[in-house]
């Protein structure tokens, strides 16, 4: 029985208290030079703009399809839109169709429901029989989203931008 004691005492003796850890300890850097920390700011600096990243000029989108929350059908007036633009598009014409989020919810989910609703407005344009060369979709999520707003104040960002592709 001794030992069993001698035995537990040596193990608790040897777990020791750990210095806890305090914000000081958490710093990267040694402080002593302004360039030792990344703030936030400075990194929301170097993000791209908010045009799609590089995918396309903003001034070659040639329509936006707006949707409601957390949807991705189409609404008989933006079905309205799709078709009067539709009528100015040439038959070799090129698309981007991106589908954009408000800041609600997931990443995951939000790429998800762009991809939804860029798709969504290719098959409304496949089905009133306008004639494309290419016609692409790729969904930008909530990443273009301004965070913050409200539900209602947030709709710009529910949309699928239709972009006419250079050759």
């Amino acid at each position: 029985m001794k030992r069993f004691y001698l035995l537990l005492m040596l193990i608790l003796a040897g777990c020791g208290t750990k210095n806890a850890l305090t914000p000081k300890d958490t710093l990267v850097g040694s402080g002593s030079r302004s360039n030792d920390f990344i703030f936030e700011s400075e990194v929301y600096d170097k993000l791209p703009d908010r045009t799609g990243q590089g995918l396309y000029n903003p001034a070659d989108v040639v329509a936006s399809v707006y949707f409601d929350f957390d949807q991705s059908s189409l609404k008989p007036e933006q079905r309205l839109r799709i078709e009067t633009i539709a009528k100015t598009l040439k038959g070799d014409a090129q698309l981007l169709i991106a589908g954009h989020c408000d800041w609600f919810g997931t990443e995951e989910y939000n790429i998800g429901l762009g991809e939804r609703r860029a798709n969504s407005v290719l098959s409304y344009i496949k089905q009133i029989g306008v004639q494309t060369t290419e016609c692409n979709v790729v969904s930008r999520g909530s990443l273009d989203s301004q965070k913050g707003l409200s539900k209602v104040d947030a709709y710009k960002d529910r949309r699928a931008d239709i972009v006419l592709k250079h050759k």
